[in-house]
């Protein structure tokens, strides 16, 4: 991002506390981009292995989840990339009841990485996954 910001508008990475409304804009537009790259699939993948509900209605939940004041709000508003991290926690959550736990794991392990707030979900997270590990010993 700092990439692209340096080419955008360069100003914005030689002081601190730059603010115009050009960079606020392309800041904004991160979030936003990084949402739906990264929250929105998995949202989507994990409503759809829990519900058989129609196409419809999964996309109607997704704009219910996306216009949460607090998403709205604060991370579209103070740039806090909040989705990214539960997007991240999303897909964990999705690969681990698909069977698929090392994935599981790798993603929390990314959320854990991006953002230390997950670590608010590690602790069902990690007791599921050594449950899984558990079952599956046990089986032989």
């Amino acid at each position: 991002m700092g990439t692209i910001i340096k080419k955008l508008s360069p100003a914005a990475l030689q002081t601190r506390g730059y603010m115009n409304d050009e960079y606020v804009s392309i800041m904004r537009l991160f979030v936003v981009l990084l949402e739906f790259a990264v929250f929105v699939p998995g949202y989507l993948k994990l409503v759809t292995a829990f519900s058989h509900t129609t196409r419809i209605n999964r996309h109607g939940l997704l704009f219910g989840v996306l216009m949460i004041p607090p998403v709205v709000f604060v991370d579209h508003g103070h740039f806090q990339f909040n989705q990214v991290m539960h997007g991240l926690v999303v897909w964990g959550i999705a690969f681990m009841f698909s069977g698929q736990l090392e994935l599981a794991v790798i993603a929390m392990v990314l959320a854990i990485n991006f953002k230390q707030m997950a670590l608010y979900f590690a602790l069902p997270f990690g007791v599921y996954a050594l449950t899984i590990v558990w079952k599956r010993a046990a089986k032989g």
